[in-house]
Order: C-alpha cells, then structure tokens, then sequence
C-alpha cells in the first residue's frame, strides 16, 4: 500500500512540474527520516540519465498544506545554475489538497 502511494506521489509532482515533456522518470525514492526526495530521469535526447535531489518540508498556509521544497540539486552542474536562476520561489511550493496531503504525509 504504501509503495502505490509513493509510486502516486512520484506521478503528482511529475505532473505539477509538467516535466514529461523534458524527460521520462526512471527511479523515484523517498527518504522519510532525512526529508529528501531522489530522482532519476533521463532528458529527453539525452542518453545518460541525470540525478535530482531535494530536501523538503510541509507547511501550513491558512487551511492549506503545502510541500515546500528546498536545496534542490542536480548531478548536471548547468542543471543546478538554471534552476537556481529561473525557478521562481513560488514554483518550489506545491498546494496539496487534504487527501493528498493526508497521503503524502503517510510517507514524506
């Protein structure tokens, strides 16, 4: 049960991003007791795969939860420069509605 959630989770923030476009998502993993996100995709026209990593914490925004993520890092150092230079802040914030709140809390 809670691998599906994982595996449901992986697909929600895949979608937000809308990063299908740019790459297909190979492994995802949820390291629960360091709060830290670990992915691995290969780019779209790319033949190595890249590494992401992300810290990341919830928030309460009135009746609102949001999955804040922080020290997101790439295994591609022009990655890690054009994230930093063109995500906005509000771009690392991801709203949850209750349910998927309740779900991501069960293994974030």
């Amino acid at each position: 049960m809670l691998e599906r959630i994982k595996q449901e989770i992986a697909r929600f923030l895949w979608n937000w991003f809308k990063l299908d476009r740019y790459a297909a998502m190979q492994t995802f993993r949820i390291n629960a007791s360091e709060k830290e996100i670990t992915l691995t995709a290969t780019l779209t026209g790319e033949e190595k795969p890249i590494e992401v990593r992300a810290k990341y914490r919830f928030e309460r925004e009135g009746e609102k939860t949001v999955l804040v993520f922080d020290d997101v890092r790439f295994s591609r150092e022009w990655a890690n420069n054009l994230y930093n230079d063109f995500v906005r802040p509000e771009h690392k914030r991801v709203p949850l509605k209750w349910h998927e709140a309740a779900a991501a809390k069960m293994v974030l």
